[in-house]
């Protein structure tokens, strides 16, 4: 069985920076990187430390947040974004990419049968609905 996953290249800038790869996760809540990118991107882990579950489980999670830059086909995205920094084993190998954050920036389209995905600035205020 093989598993496409909606991925993104991004740009982690803590007080380093790191070519990583996000996986757009519409079911998480908030975005999510495992402790040993937010060690090597030196973040702040100084935030209210906290359990969370996900589809793996429980987890131990600290609240931090990391600055997210990546590029569209005409576009160029930067800002931060309020991460869980969680302590897992092995390294997940990716960044969870949530609701609060960052799918609350765009439109998000996903095309399952073309294996593609669009994201759309967001540029209405929030709580407007049409």
């Amino acid at each position: 069985m093989t598993i496409r996953c909606p991925i993104l290249p991004i740009v982690l800038k803590g007080k380093r920076t790191l070519d990583y790869i996000g996986l757009l996760d519409s079911g998480a809540d908030v975005s999510a990187i495992d402790m040993s990118v937010a060690e090597i991107l030196d973040l702040d882990l100084s935030g209210e430390s906290d359990k969370s579950e996900g589809i793996g489980g429980m987890v131990e999670t600290i609240e931090s947040s990391v600055n997210l830059h990546f590029s569209g086909s005409h576009e160029r995205f930067a800002f931060r974004i309020p991460v869980l920094v969680m302590d897992t084993d092995p390294d997940l190998g990716m960044m969870l990419l949530g609701r609060e954050g960052f799918f609350d920036k765009f439109v998000a389209c996903f095309d399952d049968f073309n294996q593609k995905f669009t994201l759309k600035r967001n540029d209405q205020k929030r709580g407007r609905r049409g």
